[in-house]
């Protein structure tokens, strides 16, 4: 299957995460689906630079090349996870540079021009019939809000444009032509939904894939590929521009990586689906769920199984049985699609042998957190952006390389317990992230934060006089620099809101009621005002309350 990532980011908050924030909760995610029997094959998301970087930190030895697939350390079956740019954000993105930029290729020009002269010529024909009548005034002046719409991407970049821009802007055109059929080839290739729409609508691209030799797979390899390797050859080699000059004449980089990535990763999954042509479906082995028991046993009772051997003494020294630990606890882990035993019982079975044999385990724990530990950086500024995706990138490269799961099929080899790969996953995964707790913890202890004492009344009243002041500067400023035509009626009316305010606050003190000054311990008893007036600043008492 295709995992839809959950994680894809809008626009306004593209730059509020970065891609190694997004390793843990998207493996989780995967972990999740294989253990529920679910083979994940590729993930979908759309091109921020975030979603661009998770993809690029499993393989950081590959500056500046394509990455499209990555390791799976859930799955031995497909050991590749394939990632794919959304088709409909990739329409939109290769729009929208032919909007914004003077694209150029083979010594002539794709423009966007070309597309608004063929839709003027053929509104302005007096003959009452038209070339492309689906070619509305709101494919060609598009908003902020009508860019985001796909169907209008898709019906501008088609095959029907495409012939009907050569036919009317003449050979000038043909390159704009060439890159409105490319797109529209993509698109459909890409947009395969149903067994009969390509035979009904006449779309060749749009067939089913039956086979890992499609022609239309050659085609995304050995044409559109090229066509996009010939396009940057071209520029480059064309005299008398900066580099910043050229970026402007090709699609933008980030589009370009998207087309590469999801052009081969398309390629590789269809081939290796369709080939064979057998679908397995694995049949599933469930635990019972526990009964549900009330707030008084679950507060006395951590597990509540007589054959486990995991106890809450052993795992306040071991970090290994606290990992087991977490398995049996989690629900997740009861079902087993592997045949065998599920992770819950592979954790029972190897809690058991450890207790026979503590040393053998233990010499398995110290190599597991030494290698984990070589991944954790060291450094005198651990929580920068580079370090901390340097520390992931080192983090997937171990967990799946051979060396790591052959040290696992070993150590259960010889506790006498299968081998599972989410089950090792999950409780290597366990180790690593408590690591990093206790590796790069922020510790606030008291002598940082100081002594930390309540306001006294003075700090209080000019706390409040420096908010209110504050508050009225910046909505006259936004008032002024407005261009409604009553600002003066708005300024004073908010100076009447203010004023309101204050007097509210100032009655409500007075009173006694919704006080949140602090109170004053005075001979006579408790209040919020001080006793004598006389001994307090003038310049304080000269202070407004806002």
């Amino acid at each position: 299957m295709l995992l839809e990532s959950p994680l894809v980011l809008k626009e306004k908050v593209r730059h509020t995460l970065s891609g190694y924030q997004l390793y843990d909760p998207f493996w989780e995610a995967v972990g999740r689906l294989e253990q529920c029997g679910l083979k994940v094959h590729g993930v979908t998301m759309d091109g921020g630079a975030p979603n661009r970087s998770l993809i690029k930190l499993h393989q950081p030895c590959s500056a500046g090349s394509l990455v499209y697939k990555v390791p799976n350390p859930y799955s031995s079956d497909s050991p590749s996870l394939y990632s794919i740019s959304d088709p409909p954000h990739l329409v939109k993105t290769m729009r929208n540079c032919s909007m914004s930029r003077r694209l150029w290729c083979n010594e002539k020009d794709i423009l966007w021009s070309h597309i608004q002269s063929l839709y003027e010529t053929d509104t302005a024909s007096m003959s009452g019939t038209r070339l492309l009548p689906k070619l509305q005034y709101q494919h060609i002046s598009l908003t902020s809000f009508s860019k985001m719409r796909v169907d209008l991407a898709a019906q501008v970049l088609s095959e029907s444009v495409s012939k009907a821009v050569v036919l009317v802007c003449g050979d000038v055109a043909t390159e704009t032509a060439k890159f409105l059929g490319m797109a529209d080839k993509l698109f459909y290739t890409l947009n395969v939904h149903n067994y009969s729409h390509g035979a009904t609508a006449r779309k060749p691209f749009q067939k089913p894939f039956t086979s890992s030799d499609d022609w239309r797979l050659k085609w995304l390899e050995n044409d559109f590929l090229k066509y996009l390797d010939n396009w940057e050859s071209s520029v480059s080699n064309r005299p008398g521009f900066s580099k910043a000059q050229k970026q402007t004449m090709m699609l933008s980089a980030a589009t370009r990586y998207g087309l590469r990535m999801t052009a081969w990763s398309f390629i590789e999954l269809v081939r290796g689906n369709c080939r064979g042509g057998n679908v397995e479906i694995a049949e599933a082995t469930c635990e019972p769920l526990p009964k549900r028991r009330c707030r008084s046993q679950q507060k006395a009772v951590v597990y509540n199984e007589s054959q486990s051997a995991i106890d809450l003494g052993s795992c306040n020294d071991s970090i290994l049985m606290k990992a087991l630990l977490y398995v049996v606890k989690e629900d997740a882990h009861r079902v087993s699609f592997f045949q065998e035993q599920s992770p819950k019982q592979i954790a029972q079975g190897l809690a058991e042998w450890i207790h026979e044999h503590p040393d053998s385990a233990s010499a398995f724990e110290k190599a597991v957190v030494e290698s984990f530990l070589n991944c954790i950086p060291s450094s005198s500024s651990p929580y920068k952006k580079k370090t901390r995706s340097q520390m992931w990138s080192k983090y997937h490269t171990l967990r799946t390389s051979i060396a790591y799961v052959e040290d696992w099929k070993l150590f259960l080899h010889t506790s006498q317990v299968s081998y599972n790969p989410i089950f090792c996953q999950c409780v290597g995964h366990f180790i690593f992230k408590d690591l990093v707790k206790a590796q790069l913890a922020v510790h606030s202890s008291d002598s940082m934060l100081g002594n930390i004492t309540d306001l006294t009344y003075e700090e209080m009243n000019a706390l409040r006089y420096t908010a209110g002041y504050m508050f009225r500067g910046q909505s006259k400023r936004k008032l002024l620099r407005s261009s409604l035509h009553n600002k003066k009626d708005l300024e004073l009316c908010l100076d009447d809101l203010i004023s309101d305010a204050e007097c509210a606050a100032d009655d409500c003190r007075t009173s006694g009621v919704g006080s949140d000054e602090p109170e004053i311990t005075t001979p006579h008893g408790t209040s919020t005002e001080p006793e004598n007036l006389e001994e307090i600043d003038p310049e304080v008492l000269s202070i407004p309350k806002s």
